[in-house]
């Protein structure tokens, strides 16, 4: 013989259980928003932009593709590259122009594969 389960949502206890938990639950959320909230989001690493323009680098947090320069205001940033041979900056294709070009990523002038990881100094492009 099997007994029914049945729960019935006007009996004190359960009520008093649902308002148990429902505040458990909000406790847990609010502490989680505190705890982000102290520590904030970890602050993404600053990458190198080339202005397609000038040929200037900049260190920036990532906004983006193509990002704004911060000195005229126009979206004319894309990420950087480091040429190891001529030691500067080049601005390289977004990722999503790169697919199926394997030289996306060469040195416009050396034609060898550049690296996103170069030196804290910023030498450019810039003619």
């Amino acid at each position: 013989m099997s007994l029914p389960l049945r729960i019935d949502l006007d009996e004190k206890p359960v009520r008093i259980g649902i308002a148990v938990a429902a505040v458990a639950v909000i406790g847990v959320l609010a502490g989680a928003a505190l705890y982000r909230g102290w520590h904030g989001a970890p602050a993404a690493a600053p990458i190198v932009y080339v202005c397609s323009e000038t040929g200037e680098a900049f260190r920036l947090p990532f906004q983006g593709i193509p990002g704004v320069n911060p000195k005229t205001g126009r979206r004319t940033l894309f990420r950087g590259a480091y040429c190891q041979e001529c030691n500067q900056w080049h601005a390289v294709p977004a990722p999503n122009h790169q697919a199926g070009n394997p030289k996306a990523a060469s040195c416009p002038v050396h034609h060898v594969p550049m690296t996103f990881d170069g030196p804290a100094e910023l030498a450019s492009s810039a003619p």
